[in-house]
């Protein structure tokens, strides 16, 4: 009886694996297309095939102004068919009409592998009233019962719940994995089940196959169901719901389930006070400050900050370099240079002074658990030179420009800009300037066509024509100056420079969107750290695409006002 029970078990086996399909798939589903006001839909999105969680590279479409989505849930299965692994995982949404009415939920989109997916639209129809039998409230977490596996097997099949700890502070995290182990064969694919954390950051990273492994002394077969790395958001206690296993030992003892211990989470409160330094370091650490070396184009500065140590590291932030009249700090992003307990920023200084340069010391706070107490490192002072022999030693300051460009090498031409630059002669022009502003404005009195509708229609043309020859040939400054001249024509701005400041306070004062706003000043700043920064993108095929999108709906706006 029991060599029969095993053949039909291995002929079951063969026929699930002949139509095994490993290929990816992404549906949805709705657990009831027609529901009333106060009932709760369940929407699920299954996706199968794929190798890793993409959780995170679900695009979920807005349904805001129809559904309240109430709470959140994933399941997966795992089936090992001669050796190779297929699972499926399914993400649940349960939902609560906000109003009666027939609505469509657009596609859930996801990337795999370069190439996008999509679910077709779900149609639901929200009638008006109550249900006979109303939801009262949000379905709450069922009761799971526990089925063990029968007593002779009860130490061949369990499952190991574990964490690096339970006593945590604010903004650390823990490692939490759930393991499965047999001594059995098993006719079904595995499948888990867990409700969703709320208030946490997390990332699931890939799970280890399964293997072969010695525990209490016998031989089992191992594998991880769940590993993730998990961050509250809040204090206070944090309870990690149990993960559900469902498999089959063979097909006449039916489905067997199996729960893991729940785990409660302690999250612990920094102390009082918190330094304006902390970025969130806990643990322990060190911190280095590199020589500033000097772009000699423009004197632009590079400093990289080196924090090593042991702790929360991913979630370090950069330590913070103020602005200040002497310098501006342009950037501080995380370096692409990737070590173990080591996190770098690079900072790109431009100085806006001539002369010694200092950049106060900067400061990086950590919590210290071996203390209980915030540690605070500190750098020395940097003193740089910032020269131009342009400006006399006795000027200590150069405003023409504030923020590009102004730091270079003497040559004639930045020799007949510091003469043109010079206090009395700019006295001397100011002068010239208004016996010009009177004889302009006595002609406009006289006649009042000076605007006139040819002479706006030429600028324009002149304008867009500026507009239309960026290309992937045009050079950083000619694109900076066809900017400057369009904001001269739509704005009030009166720099020939690049001014960011000035720029910003131009565009609103000239009504000009909010997104047009944002999307010139990131240009900018884009620029400029294409400019300073230590590794250059000859190609300026983005930029000058992206700064024409940007001038023809500046000038688009202004025809429409």
């Amino acid at each position: 009886m029991v060599t029969l029970k095993r053949i039909m078990c291995l002929f079951l086996l063969w026929g699930v694996s002949t139509f095994a399909n490993d290929t990816f798939e992404l549906s949805s589903s709705i657990s009831k297309s027609k529901i009333f006001q106060n009932e709760i839909l369940t929407l699920t999105l299954t996706v199968q095939g794929a190798d890793n969680d993409l959780y995170k590279q679900i695009n979920r479409p807005d349904m805001s102004r129809t559904f309240s989505i109430i709470s959140t849930s994933q399941s997966s299965s795992f089936s090992y068919i001669n050796g190779v692994a297929n699972r499926t995982r399914q993400y649940r949404y349960k939902l609560r009409p906000i109003k009666p009415g027939i609505f469509i939920i657009d596609p859930f989109y996801v990337t795999y592998k370069g190439k996008k997916y999509s679910t077709k639209p779900l149609r639901i129809v929200v009638r008006k009233g109550n249900a006979s039998r109303p939801t009262q409230q949000a379905p709450q977490q069922p009761t799971i019962r526990r089925i063990q596996p029968p007593r002779q097997q009860s130490k061949s099949i369990f499952i190991e719940t574990k964490i690096s700890t339970n006593n945590i502070f604010l903004g650390e995290s823990i490692e939490y994995s759930v393991k499965f182990y047999r001594r059995v064969s098993l006719w079904s694919s595995i499948s888990i089940e867990q409700e969703d954390l709320q208030g946490v950051w997390q990332n699931a990273y890939p799970v280890a196959p399964e293997r072969v492994v010695r525990k209490n002394g016998q031989r089992y077969y191992e594998l991880e169901l769940v590993k993730k790395k998990i961050r509250p958001l809040s204090p206070g206690i944090l309870q990690i719901p149990p993960l559900i296993t469902r498999f089959v030992v063979d097909p006449f003892s039916g489905e067997y389930q199996l729960q893991s211990d729940s785990v409660t989470l302690n999250v612990n409160e920094l102390p009082s006070p918190i330094p304006p330094s902390f970025t969130g370091a806990i643990g322990q650490y060190q911190m280095t400050v590199s020589t500033p070396t000097i772009n000699e184009e423009s004197n632009a500065l590079q400093i990289q900050v080196e924090i090593q140590g042991t702790g929360n590291l991913e979630a370090i932030q950069p330590p913070v370099i103020k602005d200040t009249p002497e310098y501006r700090v342009l950037s501080a992003p995380r370096s692409d240079t990737v070590q173990r307990n080591v996190q770098l920023f690079d900072y790109v200084i431009i100085p806006k002074v001539t002369g010694e340069v200092y950049i106060s010391p900067i400061e990086f706070s950590y919590f210290s658990k071996d203390t209980m107490a915030f540690v605070l490192l500190q750098s020395e002072t940097i003193t740089i030179n910032a020269t131009l022999d342009t400006i006399s030693p006795s000027q200590s300051t150069f405003s023409a420009q504030e923020d590009i460009q102004f730091l270079r090498k003497n040559n004639m031409f930045f020799r007949i800009k510091a003469v043109l630059n010079h206090p009395n002669f700019n006295a001397i022009m100011g002068g010239i300037n208004g016996l010009f502003i009177l004889f302009f404005l006595s002609r406009i009195v006289k006649k009042q066509q000076w605007f006139s509708n040819p002479s706006q229609k030429k600028t324009k043309k002149k304008i867009l024509r500026y507009i239309h020859s960026l290309s992937d040939e045009t050079s950083l400054n000619d694109m900076e100056k066809v900017l400057v001249d369009v904001l001269s024509y739509v704005t009030s701005y009166d720099h020939h420079g690049i001014n960011p400041k000035e720029i910003e306070q131009s565009l609103i004062k000239a009504d000009v969107s909010d997104p047009i706003v944002k999307g010139t000043m990131q240009w900018i700043k884009n620029t400029q750290l294409q400019q300073y920064s230590k590794t250059k993108d000859q190609s300026s095929h983005s930029n000058s695409e992206s700064l024409k999108r940007i001038l023809n709906h500046i000038v688009l706006e202004k025809e429409k006002k």
